[in-house]
């Protein structure tokens, strides 16, 4: 059914509708008791199109709001979110600088991998004392003027910590050669 915009006696903006009677949605409320509302057919979700006829955004019947998809994914983690984004998500301060960026990154398994070379500890304390962080991570001023990508982040944070875990399996092992010798010398 086409539908359009029109006001109605009351001033309200409603769904006139060709070739079927009442409309499916309204906006400002379909009665007195209701005035601020939109309100949506019965199980079926309200659509927001902007410059196609594909849906931007979606309210689902549960009340999740699905931006940048034309459905509400499922599955265990989304079941739940009242919140779904299908593409990068900007969040600015007052200034309307952006601060936030949450979008899919690749992930920090590679640290594992048998070709990955640690840097050693000698060159990272070198570093963070000329640079005052460590490698990769990104500094306050980067963080102040570009905004903090909490992705990349997170996958740079666990670099690290798969890192410091390899350098600390390797000085275990030192520690318990080391105690192997001590045990012999002193026999």
């Amino acid at each position: 059914t086409n539908r359009s915009l029109s006001v109605d006696a009351t001033g309200k903006i409603v769904a006139a509708t060709t070739g079927a009677t009442g409309s499916s949605w309204v906006l400002g409320g379909n009665s007195g008791t209701s005035p601020n509302n939109v309100i949506g057919a019965t199980d079926a979700p309200l659509n927001f199109v902007a410059g196609s006829t594909t849906p931007s955004m979606i309210l689902t019947t549960a009340g999740a709001l699905c931006i940048g998809t034309q459905s509400q994914k499922t599955g265990a983690a989304h079941n739940s979110a009242l919140l779904q984004v299908n593409g990068d998500m900007v969040v600015g301060d007052n200034n309307g600088q952006s601060g936030i960026y949450l979008y899919q990154q690749s992930w920090s398994d590679f640290v594992f991998d048998k070709n990955y070379k640690l840097m050693p500890l000698n060159e990272v304390e070198k570093f963070y004392k000329e640079n005052h962080h460590l490698p990769n991570v990104p500094t306050t001023k980067d963080i102040q003027e570009q905004g903090n990508n909490l992705g990349q982040t997170d996958a740079v944070l666990l670099q690290k910590i798969e890192e410091l875990t390899l350098y600390m399996v390797t000085q275990q092992k030192e520690i318990e050669e080391l105690k192997k010798q001590v045990q012999q010398n002193k026999k």
